[in-house]
């Protein structure tokens, strides 16, 4: 909300001071039946996806609008068949796989959210490069802390051919406080199983009222 006129004019929200907010809601692609009700939920938070604030809050919805756009032609109205470019032609040498998981430490009480997505690894049918990728991250945070938010990837990606074969890893983390974003980064490449360049990474940003 302190971003609510643009990001490069922050506002600072005074507690306990009503403001108005106009979001637009996603498309359902879905046609609402006459006196039909739509329930919709909102929140102040969205973790992973969106950063917390530095101080849980809580939110009052006072009152509120919803305006659906309003198809009078619905009947007649067609939908061409979509543009399609030839599927990309490979052999599958390592099929793709993901996994999503929620754990949480009954010591800490942290909670983690692990997700795996192995893409696979494929060989192009027209000119015969291999690749390959795999991306793992987890998002952690305590329910009552929203400064103990924490999160991690490490991805690998791999291009082979005959006669050669590379790959790289990189790590990133990022953290915060009440005032500045910390992020690290590692980037390291792979001549067959020879590392051949290595590069580090460390930035701090400022919150500027997110």
């Amino acid at each position: 909300m302190t971003h609510l006129t643009g990001h490069d004019s922050v506002v600072p929200i005074a507690p306990n001071s009503p403001f108005e907010v106009t979001l637009d809601l996603d498309q359902i692609a879905y046609r609402v039946p006459a006196g039909d009700h739509i329930r919709i939920a909102i929140s102040n938070a969205y973790w992973p996806l969106v950063w917390p604030s530095p101080v849980a809050g809580i939110t009052t919805i006072l009152s509120g609008d919803c305006i659906l756009p309003i198809l009078s032609d619905w009947r007649n109205h067609a939908f061409p068949p979509p543009d399609a470019d030839t599927p990309w032609q490979v052999e599958t040498l390592r099929p793709a796989t993901n996994s999503r998981s929620v754990k949480r430490d009954l010591k800490t009480g942290h909670v983690t959210t692990e997700i795996i997505d192995d893409f696979g690894q494929v060989r192009d049918a027209d000119h015969g490069l291999i690749t390959g990728s795999t991306a793992r991250e987890w998002y952690s945070i305590h329910p009552d802390d929203p400064l103990s938010a924490r999160a991690k990837a490490h991805w690998t990606q791999t291009l082979d051919r005959d006669g050669w074969s590379i790959r790289t890893e990189t790590y990133c983390e990022m953290w915060s406080d009440a005032d500045t974003f910390y992020i690290t980064a590692t980037l390291n490449a792979y001549d067959e199983n020879e590392m051949c360049f290595s590069k580090e990474f460390i930035e701090t940003v400022s919150r500027n009222g997110v």
